[in-house]
């Protein structure tokens, strides 16, 4: 029997909550602003939601989407071909080869690093990961200028500037971000600083204990950080959010750096009330393309629901701390687009071959989203 995709739950449910079909099409062409045909075109599966309409649809009838996700790749995994124990030993190992101090040097996390104060790591994170797209080496050095800037002491400058400090960053730019998003970011961080011992209650004041992801964490910084009259719009794009369907990658990221906490060091592991488990994967162009090859991501979109499925597929081999095959993805993504194949970790098993090799079939799996 075929598992439903996940439009079909999610109707399933919705039709559950009206006495008749009939009023639940009424309801769903008010919703979605669309005549009839086209919500029956999408009640039978013809038509795919998009994503703002699945979005929209959960949002005013209270349904998870995380947990239909979750359960979607649970019945994924189990009729997958592939040896489950097979893939989590080239993830296991694949992690441990990658979750290691030497990972820190060339990697935008050695950015807060070079700090031991807990306000000056989270705002030295926060903003080398804002920062982190392009080259590693470039992002590292946008975000030292950064620290330059404020004068190496970011939460003392935090609290105690005066709007004419602010001048000297009207020059910085790194790639689209520019010197109005810096100053909006000043601007929210200085305020919230004022307020506030941590950034961490930024996230955790959306979130429950109950939550199975930091979703609604997410969803409620990004408007938080907006709730402004005078937040420029163009800042917008560089503070992702779910409810656009973006994959946050670099909240994410920035997510797992100050939540996740083991003997390797490389993750700080400083905020408390954010458990692991609830973390998601930060989906970048490396991480896809490995997920894809091992079978571990088959939603043919790059968006929202796309990590959801990743890491509810990881969670299969570590409940309690999917993300840090995060090392595993990205360490093996980096190495394979650089061309160097390491004999002692790339060619141990026909896994990693696979890796190596584009036109290899690594999963036999017909199921998907």
């Amino acid at each position: 029997m075929l598992q439903p995709t996940l439009q079909e739950q999610l109707f399933d449910i919705i039709l559950n909550r009206f006495p008749r079909r009939v009023d639940a099409v009424e309801a769903l062409c008010h919703l979605l602003h669309l005549a009839k045909d086209p919500i029956y075109r999408r009640l039978r599966g013809d038509t795919p939601l998009l994503p703002q309409e699945l979005a929209l649809l959960a949002q005013h009838f209270g349904i998870s989407l995380d947990a239909l996700i979750i359960g979607q790749a649970a019945h994924r995994r189990k009729s997958m071909t592939q040896s489950p124990t097979a893939l989590q030993e080239l993830l296991d190992t694949a992690a441990a080869r990658y979750n290691r101090p030497d990972f820190i040097v060339a990697d935008p996390i050695s950015i807060p690093h070079r700090f031991s104060k807990l306000q000056d790591r989270e705002i030295m994170a926060f903003w080398a990961a804002t920062l982190a797209w392009g080259q590693r080496k470039t992002i590292i050095q946008s975000a030292n200028k950064l620290a330059e800037l404020m004068d190496n002491a970011p939460y003392d400058f935090m609290l105690n500037h005066i709007e004419k400090d602010r001048a000297r960053f009207e020059s910085f730019k790194h790639r689209t971000f520019q010197p109005t998003d810096t100053l909006w970011f000043l601007e929210f961080l200085q305020t919230f600083y004022k307020n506030n011992d941590s950034l961490e209650t930024a996230f955790t004041r959306h979130l429950s204990p109950k939550d199975p992801t930091v979703e609604n964490a997410l969803r409620g910084f990004h408007d938080n950080f907006f709730d402004h009259p005078f937040a420029p719009d163009r800042t917008r794009k560089h503070v992702a959010t779910p409810a656009r369907g973006s994959t946050c990658k670099r909240l994410n990221m920035f997510l797992r750096w100050m939540v996740r906490k083991d003997a390797a060091g490389v993750d700080f592991g400083v905020w408390e009330n954010i458990s692991p488990a609830q973390l998601l994967i930060p989906l970048d162009v490396h991480v896809e393309r490995v997920a894809r090859r091992l079978g571990i991501l088959q939603r043919k979109q790059t968006d929202w629901l796309s990590v959801l499925e990743l890491t509810g597929n990881l969670r299969a081999f570590d409940p309690i701390d999917p993300v840090r095959y995060d090392f595993a993805l990205f360490g093996m993504g980096v190495f394979e687009s650089n061309k160097i194949l390491e004999p002692a970790f790339l060619f141990e098993s026909p896994l990693t071959k696979s890796i190596a090799n584009p036109k290899s079939q690594i999963v036999n799996s017909s199921t998907s989203l």
